[in-house]
């Protein structure tokens, strides 16, 4: 990237000197080549005497002659050659008393644009930027207020700011850039141009913009000049984002890197697992995670920017900080000194920026400031990488590294100074809501674009649109990556559920269809998997027709399927889906099936006359439970479903819809493998074990079936066995970065010295 970056620096600046040689050339052969071309081939066109009365009047009267002609012409061409050399000295004096681009009147405008053109481009942005800046404020902020930099106070002794100046005239303070951007390069007092917003001049005449600050509006597309030449000293990374279907679609208050995507996405399915390896075998409970939206929007988001052909990839010491252009742009925060952020979208743009720090490095915020982030609703438990401090001088006494957050006033901001500008806390990064001098402040507006900047490399931040969160969505995602983190496992598993089975058996030849593992679907007499030869979204609705055998909605169907597009986009998309699902099935199976799908009344579902789906006999295993009246019978039920159950329902197949219903399943399977150790504990240990080891396989992570397997193992004396069940809990709670509970640890260290062979597990 810093490559390509150098390669358009020397082209532009090629081509900046091409365009001063042209200029250059054009002048030259103006004010030398005309004067010599008309001494060669015109010659002096005025008479060498004084002509008399009598010599004029013959001349005037005769017709006119082609010499007289091309006289009068050269004549005034040399009046307009002696014009243009003056406006060049004129415009050269311009030039020499500042460097700017000279003003472009009517008659002046071949002068001025020449020696523009000649200045700009040996001289290069200096110039441009500073007129180029003054032009875009001056039209967008219409200048309507003088105002005059007062004297010191005489009793304080306090001088005027720009910051006074701003709050003065405009009502507030940090609406100071705007006031900077527009008089930058006038005349000051002391002979010198405006160049340091920190360095104003009693007397010194300040234009104010009239127009108050934009209104808030929804997100509107990105829409910016392209940027200018980055300076070295400015750590800044771009990288081209996911096209724009992988933004988060429907939402116009989240607004995030695609990192924070990934790391949000990563965090669910952590947290999923997390919130199953606490769940009770035999409880009943089908309770699975709450997914906020926002959530449920970024992991979409980062699935869909998985295939992108530009995926964002950021330096590890570079923060996602916004979008310009359509690439993303990341910015090394300790670097530049900090960030101060001021202006309408400071606070949003500042959740952000908490939330994918916290993704890298810990963060640390008073009580107050994270209270005015979030909003006045219950933050609850924040996670272990968000540290919440009383006051801003324990924010001060943070190790490094860390990320420092807090709103600026005259004395945290002195507190904070001091320790950022200390050797030892060169891994402390401040984000801050306020000026800050020591880094970069951006000016930010409603909708999130930095407008102005302060003096320095964060100049060329201008124009970008930060990343931002409303509070809500900043509370959900907290919530999550707490979610995330290891949690105290549940202390002891109670009874089974009682299920059992009424499993329907049909010698009818159909289509197989299995959902217990990876989904296939197999003709009879073929081998042939269909569901391999089809695209996943055509997988993905045969899946969702056959977990809802009763049938289902048109809108639950595309809703679930195509969540992101338009109704009318959604209802093509289901009929395309179809017809191109008719025509596999037709040519796999040889003509003998057209269609596996029923439409009707408006609901959807497989035709159970020529499709068998293994997940509808578990699923009546299951739902039949309560007509099992004896003991037996409910033996039966327990046994058919653990048999039934050969792996995860549509394994493979990520999509949100798909979870509560794979989770609900799971628990079902775990609970019948617990009732039926429960009941053949006394009659047939062995097999009580063999039940508990497959359970496992069913809930790897669940240490409450790790327990019962040590019990059960000491009570049949196989006590080598007992330390190996305790080390694969450990390397399956390494999975998802937890260990065995001191529970788990006790128990088999002790099972050995008290194991007795009467003794069976508690289910």
């Amino acid at each position: 990237m810093n490559s390509n970056a150098g390669r358009s620096g020397v082209f532009r600046r090629l081509g900046s000197l091409l365009r001063a040689l042209v200029a250059s050339a054009v002048l030259l052969a103006v004010l030398v080549g005309l004067p010599l071309g008309l001494r060669h081939y015109v010659g002096w066109p005025l008479p060498d005497e004084v002509p008399s009365w009598a010599v004029l009047s013959a001349v005037l009267t005769q017709p006119m002659s082609p010499s007289f002609l091309i006289d009068g012409l050269a004549c005034l061409c040399w009046l307009l050659w002696a014009a243009f050399v003056l406006d060049i000295g004129l415009r050269a004096a311009d030039v020499l008393r500042g460097v700017r681009w000279p003003d472009v009147a009517a008659v002046r405008s071949p002068a001025a644009v020449l020696v523009g053109t000649i200045v700009l481009s040996v001289l290069g942005n200096r110039a441009a930027g500073a007129a180029g800046d003054g032009l875009q404020l001056a039209s967008s902020s219409p200048v309507a207020v003088v105002e005059t930099v007062r004297a010191p106070d005489p009793v304080t002794g306090n001088c005027d700011s720009m910051w006074a100046v701003a709050e003065r005239a405009l009502g507030d303070g940090a609406r100071w850039p705007e006031v900077f951007e527009l008089n930058r390069g006038k005349p000051q007092p002391n002979g010198q141009s405006l160049t340091d917003p920190h360095r104003v001049f009693p007397g010194e005449k300040l234009l104010i913009p009239s127009a108050p600050p934009p209104p808030p509006v929804s997100t509107p597309p990105v829409e910016s000049a392209a940027p200018p030449t980055p300076a070295p000293e400015l750590p800044r990374h771009e990288d081209q984002l996911p096209q724009p279907d992988s933004a988060p679609s429907g939402r116009a208050t989240a607004f995030v890197s695609a990192a924070l995507a990934a790391a949000v996405s990563a965090a669910l399915v952590v947290a999923r697992r997390r919130h199953r390896v606490r769940y009770k075998p035999g409880s009943g409970l089908r309770d699975d995670l709450r997914v906020a939206p926002v959530v449920y929007e970024l992991q979409l988001a980062h699935h869909r920017s998985e295939d992108s052909e530009h995926p964002s990839t950021p330096a590890d010491d570079a923060t996602p900080l916004g979008v310009r252009n359509e690439r993303e742009v990341a910015l090394d925060l300790a670097a530049c000194g900090g960030l101060g952020l001021v202006g309408p979208g400071a606070v949003a743009a500042a959740r952000a920026l908490v939330v994918t720090a916290l993704t890298r490095t810990t963060v640390a915020i008073t009580a107050e400031d994270l209270a005015s982030l979030l909003g006045e609703a219950a933050v609850g438990e924040p996670p272990s990488a968000l540290r919440i401090v009383s006051s801003c001088q324990q924010l001060a006494e943070q190790a490094p590294p860390a990320v420092l957050v807090a709103h600026l006033d005259h004395q945290s901001r002195r507190h904070l100074e001091v320790t950022l500008a200390q050797e030892s806390s060169r891994q402390l990064v401040g984000v801050f809501l306020g000026q800050w001098t020591r880094g970069i402040t951006l000016y930010i507006s409603a909708d999130g674009t930095i407008s102005s900047a302060s003096p320095g490399p964060g100049q060329e931040l201008a124009g970008i649109k930060l990343f931002r969160l409303d509070d809500d969505d900043a509370r959900d995602l907290l919530a999550l990556f707490r979610d995330a983190e290891p949690r105290p496992q549940p202390a002891a598993a109670d009874a089974a559920l009682e299920i059992s089975a009424d499993v329907v058996a049909t010698d009818r030849p159909r289509l197989q269809l299995r959902l217990l593992g990876v989904p296939a679907l197999r003709w009879p007499d073929s081998e042939h998997d269909i569901a391999a030869t089809i695209q996943p979204r055509l997988r993905e609705l045969v899946v969702f027709l056959a977990v809802h055998a009763d049938g289902t909605s048109r809108e639950a169907l595309v809703n679930a399927l195509w969540p992101a597009n338009t109704s009318d986009k959604s209802s093509n998309a289901l009929n395309t889906a179809l017809s191109r699902l008719r025509n596999a099935i037709t040519k796999a199976t040889g003509g003998a099936i057209t269609d596996i799908a029923i439409v009707g009344g408006g609901r959807y579902r497989l035709n159970p006359d020529l499709v068998e789906v293994d997940y509808w006999h578990l699923d009546r295993a299951i739902t039949a439970r309560r007509s099992a009246s004896t003991a037996q019978g409910r033996l039966d039920t327990y046994r058919e479903v653990v048999n039934l159950y050969t792996g995860p329902l549509a394994e493979g197949i990520e999509s949100e819809w798909l979870e509560p219903v794979r989770e609900a399943v799971r628990r079902d399977v775990i609970d019948a493998a617990a009732a039926l150790a429960h009941a053949l504990r006394d009659v047939d240990p062995e097999q009580t074990l063999e039940l508990l080891e497959r359970a496992r396989t069913f809930d790897p992570h669940n240490e409450l079936l790790y327990r019962d397997i040590m019990r059960l193992q000491g009570r049949l004396g196989r006590l080598e066995a007992i330390p190996r069940t305790l080390a694969l809990l450990a390397s399956k709670l390494a999975e998802i970065d937890d260990k065995p509970s001191p529970e788990a640890s006790w128990l088999a260290a002790n099972l050995p010295r008290h194991h007795a062979k009467d003794q069976l597990p508690a289910s």
